[in-house]
């Protein structure tokens, strides 16, 4: 079923609706084989990338419940990847200050979560793991955040 209108906002450092900046969720579409949808970054005027560093969003998974596919909305994006000895990976989308000017937002992927090959269930009638409950550290089994980084690395 195709829910354009549904708005899912993950908010990385507090609970605030006000909050900024966050990620938020948009366009998603569900079925019983996945879960897929658009992720944006959303940001004020006081959001600034420090000199020197990007804005790295990161999409992980670890466990090998999940597989994901995240396509960038911007051609030519720099992305990394990385894998883990489980299956698991991570993917981060690299984000320029200059793509910050003027906007107040920045769409970053089409993000798709399927069932992994190892995974016992391979349908699903509910897809929360990959919606809402994120994990916040690397050995969450599903996770997606953002960060200043130094490098483009995804294990950063």
């Amino acid at each position: 079923m195709l829910l354009p209108a549904m708005l899912l906002t993950l908010f990385v450092t507090t609970l605030n609706a006000s909050a900024n900046p966050h990620l938020e969720i948009r366009n998603v579409e569900l079925t019983s084989s996945y879960a897929e949808y658009d992720l944006y970054f959303v940001f004020d005027d006081e959001y600034v990338i420090q000199d020197g560093k990007v804005l790295g969003v990161r999409i992980h998974e670890y466990g090998s419940i999940y597989s994901f596919t995240a396509l960038s909305l911007l051609e030519g994006r720099r992305t990394s990847q990385a894998g883990y000895g489980n299956g698991g990976s991570s993917k981060v989308f690299y984000i320029e200050a200059s793509e910050l000017v003027g906007v107040s937002e920045v769409g970053i992927a089409r993000v798709r979560w399927e069932p992994s090959s190892q995974s016992a269930t391979q349908e699903r009638d509910e897809w929360t793991e990959v919606l809402v409950n994120f994990g916040s550290y690397e050995s969450g089994l599903t996770a997606i955040g953002f960060s200043q980084e130094l490098t483009f690395n995804a294990r950063d």
